[in-house]
């Protein structure tokens, strides 16, 4: 062909023919980066080139021979085309023509197999630069701006946009479909989507023009349609669906060794769960017929081998025959049978053959991403358990943690069910709890700012509330005491608190309880009694002997358990040394600490001091005996603390010694038992437990080896397995135990990111309400609103629905900051030893700090308005859905709701118990509902909310993020976009339905109105600039939001400041991906004095008031932040006017600055071209 690009011409039939499969990997292997940017211009990823070689071709072609038949040629050529092009061919009217159309075909072949081949990152960027540099998008930008003009308001011009954007990418991909002897007409839709998106900005760029955006883009898509039509009409076949979209059942007894037999058992019960594939619509199931579904399932590949286009687990070195132990052995065959009768594995390596189906190209070039990212240590733990290489691991993985992607969906996850048991168990006393020290505080002239920032207020209640607690434990039956009804209220709520703490760590008949809670009864006045280590050293401090101490404990276990004297001083001595070195609160129950790590610390320490054995062996065993039984009589049969209430002849009331922040003791009791219930509902009952776990993916990790190597460097470091080593599966066990995950974070890094957090997030109200469009994508503009309006009403009225009442008193609806104190972190702060007074008054102003900043900011609001609202019209759609027999089936799938769990849930609204009225959700009436499917269904919900008004469960982040260290400061504020990079943007791609365009284009138009908003309250308007508010949209987007945490550092490398969205820091370096936030942020809290004096003096510059913008709360706060950038902006001014006065001998000796030559912007650029 004479007009043929230089470096792309095809290649001829012997060289087709002569390929050798090693040969054709080894030159993709070779391919440098920019060979790969042109391989895929000529694969097809460029529109511009396509539609460049289609008129190309037109004009090269002879003309047409009459009588031509291109079937014979095409019957010759059939081994070296793939039979989906033959029909390209077909249309031929000349031999010429058909050898030219034959040999473009197989180039481009070519082509699409050495990307294919080649795989890896770069790859990946190469295709994303040749679909960049493309004719679609400008003029999805251009015609969405057009679209834009006119007099409509503003979100119908909005929606023109989006309709004229998706219109030209459709267009402009049906050219490229028609012009690619390869093209993919299932693609079209998929560019209509995005061109949706970029309309929509390309909408908000608009400046006016005026122009009829119906006829911009009519004749456009009209061709495009047509030319699809025909298309399909005429048999090109649609892309294959895979309606694998169920969640995996999760057998309970996962790691007791059951043998083959047992899971086999189990997998037919599982199996149960799987739609029919055979005759399945496109989007719905008929549960009619649920039990129709076939009794097995196909075998797994453990090692991802022969499955479909995406799987990436590479094969082990060694085999598992090379395991001695026995227990892992058995544990690794079991994890075996589970993974091939589940498919869960399986399932995981081939998470994006929905997406391959239709678009391959797409397909390939997210999941690469995907596996990329999680390769890197801010990959979730959860795929970093699924790509261990360890089945065991697998297993695990899937059977605790949540996958934020949604690949694979385990809706009992313990991440699940932890969280669902911690939000009853303090829905059950918080409320209440809080309620009363309102009304506390109130009754004892205590103001709100002392009922806040003083701890002796919260501290006299909480000593009343145990002084009637252990009246209700210890005093004889019909005993009167006088109590304040606010202690009356909180202690009722800490009975029915026990009470269900002990029916969660038991379980339901059919469910594993956490090992000791079989036989504890629950009874009046119960509460967790511990020794305070930091209340007997400020004992001490302030001049009280240590014997006396020791003294009072003594004489106080003598009253209470009858052991002698000498015994009791001896034990006594242990618990105060013991208490005083940890300060980890021990445990005042003796049978408990005898039993416990505790008896080897007395044992020690007796040693320690000369005692032999054998009298170390006598005392352990009169105190044990003596303990035990007293501990058979009466209401406290099983268990037997100690009364705070008494005095000893020292003086000393016990409970001076004592922990008494009941808030806290029950926030950590209700965390532990509700991640140790977790645990035990997946047959992990104890530490033994945890430990043949983790020496079993040891064993099997070390038998197997090292993956092996593809050649491909960039392959291998993708793909290997990711070996799990103690301390990591040590931390993974963590997120369910009562103290921080992962040991927690030192003081020293813990104030340095809670004062940054004061110091940042003053208006996080705003940046939360840039959420709303993907909660309405979600479920709908109709549903959404109603839901809405009822929420806003009940918030004026104090008035709540049926339903609303229904599911806070199943505390699915309780506010988490009625739930979870800001004033301690559990989860990530690190129980350190005891403080200075200094220091915990420090901590307390700065936990004190962070609850204020979430009223005053806004958050708390906001956040509670999108979870009430996310809650019923999520129950609202699901049930509507069924009961209307019209929904999606992976979107319920992503909730966690599968074809069993759906047809149980039809089976409550075909009978009534599900009410409606007016059409819509009235009551759930869960309290008819089986237990069980009760819970399923609201463990599936507040998987929902949590997708859509996003946070973080355990396994969707790495731990990483709550270990100690310099580390802990660089992921500070990067853990919310880095999450949404996985839960939004991975989910919705998979996905790729309507709900994600939907969810991309109002997450867009609400992050650009909260953008807005945020900048004129602020008195930055000149921010309001159309190219402005689409980036501050983008990058406030949850589904966007976090490229720019990537791209901002690179473009500022570059010097390429124009392409920086520059929202993502809020306020701090823009090079944020880079610099630990605190840093800076702590550097202008130090400047803050020097600013204050200088505005003293009047000489106050830019500088200072940055460093007064840094003030913890008040500094960047509604309306401080507008005066602040009022002052800077009068400082510019003054500089200005000076510069204008200066002498001319002045101005003559400065050196004359060149002007800089303007910076290419290409959105800039792209709003001059589409006005």
């Amino acid at each position: 062909m004479d007009n043929e690009i230089p470096g792309l011409a095809p290649v001829s039939d012997e060289q087709i023919a002569s390929e050798d499969p090693l040969r054709r990997q080894k030159e993709a292997n070779d391919t440098g980066f920019f060979s790969a940017v042109g391989t895929a211009f000529r694969s097809g990823d460029n529109a511009a080139y396509q539609i460049y070689k289609r008129v190309d071709r037109e004009a090269s072609y002879p003309e047409p021979v009459q009588g031509y038949n291109p079937e014979a040629d095409l019957e010759q050529n059939k081994k070296h085309i793939p039979a989906q092009y033959w029909k390209e061919l077909t249309n031929a009217r000349s031999p010429q023509e058909f050898n030219t159309n034959r040999l473009e075909l197989q180039s481009q072949i070519k082509d699409e197999e050495t990307l294919a081949m080649r795989g890896g990152f770069s790859t990946f960027v190469a295709r994303g630069l040749a679909g960049m540099v493309d004719i679609d998008t400008p003029l999805v930008f251009i015609t969405g701006g057009v679209a834009a003009t006119g007099k409509a308001a503003r979100w119908a011009r909005l929606g023109r946009s989006a309709l004229a954007g998706g219109a030209s990418a459709m267009a402009v991909e049906a050219a490229s479909a028609s012009a690619d002897p390869t093209g993919d007409w299932a693609a079209i839709p998929m560019a209509g989507l995005v061109g949706m998106g970029f309309g929509v900005v390309g909408g908000a760029f608009s400046k006016g023009a005026s122009a009829d955006p119906g006829h911009i883009a009519n004749e456009a898509i009209q061709r495009a349609r047509q030319e699809f039509s025909d298309t399909l009409d005429e048999g090109t076949p649609l892309a294959n669906r895979d309606i694998r979209n169920d969640t995996h059942a999760a057998p309970d007894d996962a790691y007791s060794s059951v043998r083959t037999e047992q899971a086999e058992l189990e997998a037919a019960e599982l199996a149960k769960a799987e739609p029919s594939p055979e005759g399945a619509k496109p989007q719905t199931f008929d549960l009619e017929d649920v039990d129709q579904i076939p009794d097995s399932v196909g075998d797994a590949s453990l090692s991802g081998q022969g499955a479909s286009v995406g799987a990436s687990q590479l094969n082990p070195t060694g085999s598992i025959a090379n395991i001695v132990d026995q227990r892992s052995l058995d544990m690794v065959q079991d994890s075996q049978t589970w993974a091939r009768q589940t498919g869960v594995v399986t399932d995981y390596f081939d998470g994006y053959s929905k997406l391959t189906a239709r678009n391959p190209a797409v397909a390939n070039a997210v999941r690469r991403f995907h596996d990329t990212v999680t390769a890197t240590p801010i990959g979730t733990d959860f795929d970093r358990m699924m790509k261990s290489g360890s089945v065991v691991g697998q297993r695990l993985g899937y059977d605790l943690f949540e996958n934020a992607s949604g690949i694979v969906r385990n809706n009992r996850s313990a991440a699940m069910l932890k969280d669902t048991y911690d939000k009853r168990m303090l829905g059950t006393f918080m409320p209440d709890y809080e309620d009363g020290l309102n009304k506390w505080a109130k009754d004892t002239d205590a103001s709100w700012l002392s009922k806040v920032t003083d701890p002796e207020v919260r501290g006299a209640y909480d000593r009343a509330i145990l002084d009637e607690l252990a009246g209700r434990a210890y005093d004889p039956p019909g005993t009167q005491r006088s109590v304040h009804p606010s202690v009356k209220q909180a202690a009722d709520a800490h009975d029915r608190w026990s009470a269900l703490e002990l029916e969660i760590g038991r379980g339901r008949p059919n469910e594993h309880s956490v090992k000791g809670y079989e036989n504890l009864k629950a009874y009046s006045g119960y509460y967790q009694q511990k020794w305070s280590g930091a209340r007997m050293a400020r004992l001490i401090a302030s001049g009280t002997r240590r014997d006396a101490i020791r003294d009072s404990l003594a004489e106080a276990y003598v009253s209470m358990h009858g052991v002698t004297l000498k015994d009791a001083r001896v034990w006594s001595d242990a618990v105060l040394r013991r208490a005083l070195a940890s300060d980890r609160g021990t445990d005042t129950n003796l049978i408990g600490i005898l039993q416990q790590d505790g008896r080897g610390f007395l044992e020690q320490m007796l040693r320690d001091h000369g005692h032999t054995d054998e009298a170390i062996n006598k005392l352990m065993d009169r105190l044990t005996g003596a303990v035990e039984k007293r501990g058979q009589a009466g209401q406290t049969k099983g268990r037997m603390d100690i009364d705070p209430r008494f005095t000893s002849s020292r003086g000393l009331r016990i409970m001076d010694l004592m922990e008494t922040d009941i808030g806290r003791m029950v926030s950590r009791r209700s965390r532990g038992t509700a991640g140790a219930a977790a645990l035990a509902r997946k047959g992990i009952r104890s530490k033994t437990d945890r430990t043949a776990i983790i020496d079993a993916i040891k064993h099997e990790q070390q038998a197997r080896g090292q993956s092996q190597s593809t050649g491909s460097a960039v392959t291998d470091l993708i793909d290997k397995d990711s070996h799990l080593d103690d301390a990591y599966l040590n931390d993974l066990f963590s997120y369910f135990d009562a103290g921080p995950i992962a040991g927690g974070v030192s003081p020293v890094y813990s104030r340095m990111k809670k004062l940054t957090n004061l110091a940042l997030l003053n208006q996080l109200g705003l940046t939360q309400m840039a959420e709303v469009g993907v909660q309405i994508s979600s479920v709908g503009w109709d549903v959404w609103k109603s839901h809405a309006g009822e929420a806003f009403n009940a918030a004026l009225k104090k008035q709540d629905s049926e339903l609303v009442h229904e599911l806070k008193h199943l505390h699915i609806l309780v506010p988490e900051e009625k739930l979870f104190r800001d004033d301690f972190a559990i989860e990530t702060d690190r129980v350190g030893g005891i403080q200075s007074e200094f220091w915990s008054a420090a901590d307390n102003i700065l936990n004190v700090g962070q609850r204020i900043q979430g009223y005053a900011s806004g958050f708390y609001a906001v956040r509670n308005i999108q979870q009430r609202i996310a809650v019923t019209s999520g129950a609202d759609k699901v049930m509507r859905g069924i009961r209307d027999g019209d929904w999606n089936v992976a979107r319920f799938a992503d909730m966690g709701i599968d074809a069993k769990s759906a047809a149980k849930i039809k089976s409550y609204v075909d009978s009534g118990t599900v009410e409606f009225k007016d059409g819509m959700l009235h009551k759930l009436n869960l309290k008819d509902w089986d237990a069980e499917d009760a819970e399923n269904f609201t463990l599936s919900l507040n998987r929902h909310v949590n997708q859509v008004v996003q946070k973080a469960m355990a396994g969707e982040s790495s731990v990483l993020f709550h270990k100690d260290g310099v580390a802990s400061l660089f992921f500070h504020l990067k853990s919310f976009p880095i999450l949404a990079m996985q839960k939004q943007f991975h989910r919705n791609a998979r996905l790729a339905d309507t709900e994600a365009l939907y969810g991309f284009l109002g997450g867009l138009v609400t992050a650009g109105v909260a953008y807005s908003v945020k900048q004129a309250i602020n008195g930055r308007t000149d921010n309001l600039t159309p190219e402005k508010v689409a980036k501050g949209a983008f990058g406030m987007s949850n589904m966007a939001g976090w490229i720019p945490m990537w791209t901002d550092p690179l473009a500022s490398m570059l010097g390429m400041d124009s392409l920086k969205f520059n929202t993502y820091s809020q306020g701090i370096d823009s090079n944020v991906f880079v610099t630990p936030a605190v840093l800076p942020t702590i550097n202008r809290i130090a400047n803050i004095p020097g600013a204050v004096l200088s505005g003293l003096t009047g000489s106050m510059t830019n500088s200072d008031v940055r460093a007064l913008q840094a003030t913890p709360i008040i500094g960047n706060a509604f309306g401080m932040t507008y005066m602040f950038n009022a002052m800077k902006e009068d400082n510019r001014k003054n500089a200005r006017k000076e510069a204008k006065v200066k002498p001319r001998s002045n101005r003559k000796s400065e050196t004359k600055e060149q002007p800089k030559e303007p910076e290419f912007d290409p959105v800039k650029a792209a709003l001059e071209a589409a006005s």
